[in-house]
């Protein structure tokens, strides 16, 4: 697994003069680096692999562990812009598998087409995975062009993730949620060996009262209430949930569950225990939270809109609740135009 040391020695079969692949190589690390955004980055690095010499078709995923944190067990979301259409049984491969769990590169030749299963660690404890397919009756496939452009990825994605990232609590910030929204609404699939492919839900999470936090101990207490909040946050949700501060004291969540009851009982959990934890000096806090599933084709805008909703209806009814936008429309507790009179959060 590439995790900051190559190995291998590009500069003793580069210096011999012979530029093609070099060239490349250059070229593509200057394409690379000038990337200002994660979805920017992973088209870059598709366009950029596949002009390799060797290199037909190249397939990203993000992957992360399996809802009951085995090691043997992994889901993959599909890097930028692929679609259902152009992502092949690749991701099922036993070889895609191995090189997950065992941290190496995995080469299978079938019918005169050789594969590469390529596992990239990020510095964050993220994992990628790329599937590379190379051309028919192609030689043995060199292999240190890609790994040097595998490291550039790295370094790049390395800083692109710490700009998306939150100063006080460590989480994703409305960047991160923004770039991840639109390319799972415009290009999802999620495989695992359980073949859950549902989209996840979005929930929107708010700290109730937070402003008398701050007006009664003070903004120091106040960081310290988010910076414990967004603790328990990283506890009692799951590595394939992805995590987020949108503003002040509200958060969102990805949720990776495949129905609606899960969906209730997994955030169910979350605010009990927010009620059950004592803040230093603060003590107890509760948190109010609304969330919708998400479909695909739908716009960002229209899905946070919804989830928006759940949360203001919890917010104007007694707080400390979660509320589902799905059951709320059934229940015809709120309109789902978007004139609605919302309620007062505070």
């Amino acid at each position: 697994m590439l995790n900051g040391k190559a190995n291998y020695n590009a500069g003793a079969r580069y210096g011999s003069g012979e530029h093609s692949e070099p060239c490349v190589v250059c070229a593509g690390a200057l394409k690379i680096t000038a990337q200002k955004t994660g979805h920017q980055l992973q088209l870059e690095i598709k366009h950029v692999l596949e002009s390799l010499s060797w290199v037909r078709i190249f397939h990203g995923f993000e992957v992360s562990k399996s809802l009951d944190g085995t090691s043997d067990s992994f889901s993959m979301i599909a890097y930028a812009d692929q679609s259902e259409s152009n992502i092949t049984d690749l991701s099922e491969h036993v070889l895609a598998h191995e090189a997950v769990l065992k941290g190496k590169i995995q080469l299978f030749e079938k019918d005169k087409c050789w594969l590469c299963f390529m596992p990239i660690k990020h510095s964050n404890g993220g994992l990628s995975l790329w599937l590379i397919e190379g051309h028919e009756s192609t030689e043995k496939p060199e292999l240190e062009p890609m790994c040097i452009l595998a490291e550039v990825y790295q370094n790049c994605a390395s800083h692109i993730g710490l700009q998306n990232t939150d100063p006080l609590t460590g989480l994703g910030n409305r960047q991160a949620l923004s770039d991840r929204l639109g390319r799972m609404l415009k290009g999802h699939r999620r495989s695992n060996d359980i073949g859950d492919k549902s989209l996840p839900s979005i929930c929107m999470l708010d700290i109730d009262f937070f402003k008398r936090v701050n007006d009664d101990y003070g903004h120091l207490y106040g960081d310290e209430v988010l910076l414990l909040f967004s603790s328990l946050m990283k506890k009692i949700f799951r590595e394939n949930d992805f995590l987020y501060r949108y503003g002040g004291e509200e958060f969102i969540v990805l949720l990776g569950t495949s129905t609606l009851e899960d969906s209730i009982i997994a955030l169910e959990r979350f605010r009990r225990e927010v009620e059950a934890y004592t803040f230093p000096q603060v003590g107890n806090i509760t948190v109010s939270i609304g969330f919708v599933q998400m479909k695909a084709g739908e716009l960002p805008s229209t899905t946070m809109d919804k989830a928006d909703k759940a949360l203001y209806y919890a917010k104007g009814n007694e707080r400390n609740q979660v509320c589902s936008y799905h059951n709320l429309i059934q229940k015809k507790l709120i309109a789902t135009n978007k004139q609605d009179i919302k309620s007062e959060r505070f």
